[in-house]
């Protein structure tokens, strides 16, 4: 499983709702 990086991902659009 790739926990990290889904956590990764969740934080960033957390930090950045806009998408990026």
């Amino acid at each position: 499983t790739h926990g990290k990086y889904q956590a990764k991902i969740l934080r960033s659009i957390r930090e950045n709702p806009r998408g990026n």
